[in-house]
């Protein structure tokens, strides 16, 4: 067998043994739980998001973010997640708050990160439903922070 010849057999086993794995990248398989699949009807409702910033508290900027959802007995809690850019999805999961929410205020917890002045940030929001089960997270919303002197 020439050096050649081995190099294949290696590169086929190892993506066959990858394959055997379930390494499959991106790609989610069909699942109940899953919110990619079509086949999925039972999914939580996507919430309309409306960030706008809130001005500033001891001299620290805060975003009001707030949904509405279709009213739905089966949530039981909603994700708020930030980026500090429109296209990355989700972003960084900040905060989760009880069903009866529809507001959240974004730099106002002690010992999260602080929100930087003049600087836009995007929200999205996401449904849990029953069991916690994710739907699929809103289109972003942006706001541009206050300057706090």
């Amino acid at each position: 067998m020439t050096k050649v010849s081995r190099r294949r057999i290696f590169a086929i086993a190892g993506l066959c043994f990858a394959a055997g794995l379930g390494c499959q990248g991106s790609f989610d398989p069909p699942a109940l739980d899953n919110p990619r699949d079509p086949a999925n009807t039972d999914l939580p409702p996507v919430p309309a998001v409306t960030a706008t910033s809130a001005g500033c508290d001891g001299g620290v900027p805060e975003v009001r973010v707030t949904w509405s959802v279709t009213a739905d007995p089966s949530i039981t809690g909603f994700q708020v997640y930030r980026s500090s850019r429109e296209n990355i999805d989700p972003g960084f999961l900040i905060a989760a708050t009880a069903a009866g929410a529809r507001e959240f205020v974004d730099g106002a917890l002690p010992g999260s990160s602080p929100l930087l002045a003049g600087v836009p940030y995007w929200y999205r929001v996401r449904v849990l439903g029953p069991n916690a089960q994710p739907g699929f997270r809103s289109l972003p919303d942006s706001a541009l922070t206050a300057v706090c002197r």
